[in-house]
Formats: structure tokens, sequence, C-alpha cells
């Protein structure tokens, strides 16, 4: 069932940020636009012959919010287009040839599009602004290119919101783990400067 996961990850993540995290003016936005997000979950606005979801315009804004005071570079630029291709080509062959997604195109998109992300981004709001950015342009690109053989397509699919929070929560889950590994190691070598001071 398309969207589930989701609004699963999307409730974790409104309770990881609301009892886990430290109070803040960061903390209020995210628990914000999480909770903004699930309440238009549904709503949908008609653009020529599409419809469009409301969440996609919400994760497309947070994309670009979090370039906002970043330099725009023309690798940058170069960047988002390889990797809104690399979605919309990845959704065009789970469509015409959805033998080698046996596994489930969500999971294996999710996790090409993060890891493209992680290696290309320096900093973990690059690597979030691209994942947004990318599948929100490839999910446009995608539905463009259909609109020449269906009509009435919809932008913003629950494929794509459990893309969108899945690939989130992979490069989430890689800076916690790298935050960890830089704690550990400076654990570690605290003992060793002691001994020798």
């Amino acid at each position: 069932m398309e969207g589930i996961i989701y609004y699963w990850f999307m409730w974790a993540a409104w309770i990881v940020c609301t009892f886990m995290w430290r109070k803040g003016k960061w903390r209020t936005w995210i628990t914000a636009f999480i909770l903004v997000n699930i309440i238009f979950s549904n709503s949908f606005i008609a653009i020529a012959d599409f419809q469009v979801r409301v969440n996609y315009f919400l994760f497309l804004l947070l994309g670009y919010f979090l370039l906002a005071n970043r330099k725009i570079t023309f690798s940058f630029f170069l960047t988002s287009v390889t990797l809104t291709f690399a979605y919309s080509g990845m959704m065009l062959f789970q469509l015409y040839d959805p033998v080698w997604f046996i596994f489930g195109g969500t999971w294996i998109i999710s996790v090409l599009v993060s890891f493209l992300s992680l290696y290309i981004g320096k900093t973990a709001y690059e690597q979030f602004a691209y994942v947004l950015i990318a599948v929100c342009q490839g999910e446009f690109l995608y539905s463009f290119i259909l609109s020449n053989i269906y009509s009435g397509l919809t932008v913003g699919t629950e494929q794509f919101l459990d893309i969108t929070i899945l690939s989130c929560t992979l490069i989430y889950i890689w800076t916690l783990y790298k935050n960890m590994i830089f704690y550990v190691e400076q654990l570690l070598q605290k003992p060793v400067k002691e001994k020798q001071g």
C-alpha cells in the first residue's frame, strides 16, 4: 500500500523532533513543517492538466530554503539536473521494465537517490536539499513525459511521498552515524592526549 511509509515515518519524525530534540527555534520550525505536511497530504491543486499535491510544493520549497544561504554555483545546478534525470529515469525504467524492481521500486529508488546525494553533497543541508529538489523536479519531469501518453496525471503521487521520506530518513540515519563515529573518536583520543600531556 503506497503512502503508508510516508505516514509512519512522518509521525515518527514528529515524535523524535518533539520529544527528543533540544528546545529551540529549529525544532519548532521542523515540527510545524511536519504537521503541516501531514495535514495537507490529501490536498491537491489543479494546474493545467495536472493534479499537483500540496506536499510537492512544500518539499520543493524546503529544498530551496535549505540552499537559501548557500552560494549557488554551476556545479550545484549540474548536480541537481543530474539527480533529477536519475530519479525520472529510474521511475521510467520501473514503468517500462518492472521486473528489475521486484523487491520494491520505492526502496530501490530511495536508496539510489540518497546514496547519490550523500556522495555529492558536502554537508547534511546540501544532501537534504539535493534529495528534495531532485525528487521534486524529477517527479515533475516524469509526469510531464507521461502526459504525452496519459491525461489527468497527479504530480506528487503516494510513491513520490514514500521515496522522498525514505531518502530523507536514510540521509538522517547516515548523519547520525557520522556524528556518533566522530563522538567515539573524540572519546578515544581524549585519554591518549591526557597521557601525552
